[in-house]
């Protein structure tokens, strides 16, 4: 579990002001702006609003501010994307050892009828995989899986 920790300031009235103000130009809550700038995110001149007044510092700032904010969250959402995805390589590794531990081997005389069984069972359950992925609207499975259809070759091991 996560463990945020609290700050806390004295400012004056004015300072205060400031602070909101900036944040609320900003787009930001008053927390977000001044973690922010604890951490050196913001510039320390004042952000300039209107960036049609013809000066172009301040289109340039306006630029780099978006570009900094949508790299931030782009960033954000890919770590959990990443933590998310990690979870589920988990739970799939988890799934194979619980298989392997639980079905037993296939006796020598029956390797190559269960490997044909296997392999037909195996690309019903793609084709069905591959159905869903277009169906979800995700693009072509091929592309998105990088599998070819050729069959998964099981040699006669001792």
């Amino acid at each position: 579990m996560r463990r945020l920790h609290h700050v806390a300031c004295y400012l004056k009235p004015d300072e205060y002001s400031q602070l909101k103000e900036q944040a609320a130009k900003r787009r930001l809550s008053l927390s977000t702006y001044v973690k922010g700038c604890l951490l050196g995110h913001h510039e320390t001149q004042p952000f300039k609003k209107d960036p049609g007044s013809g000066d172009p510092s301040a289109v340039s700032n306006l630029s780099q501010e978006s570009e900094r904010r949508i790299a931030e969250l782009a960033g954000a959402k890919a770590g959990e994307v990443l933590r998310r995805l990690a979870v589920v390589l988990t739970m799939l590794d988890r799934f194979a050892l619980t298989m392997l531990m639980h079905i037993p081997e296939v006796a020598k005389e029956q390797r190559k009828s269960a490997a044909a069984s296997g392999e037909r069972r195996y690309q019903n359950w793609k084709q069905a995989v591959d159905e869903l992925i277009r169906d979800m609207g995700l693009g072509e499975p091929a592309e998105l899986n990088g599998a070819n259809s050729t069959p998964h070759v099981v040699e006669d091991q001792q």
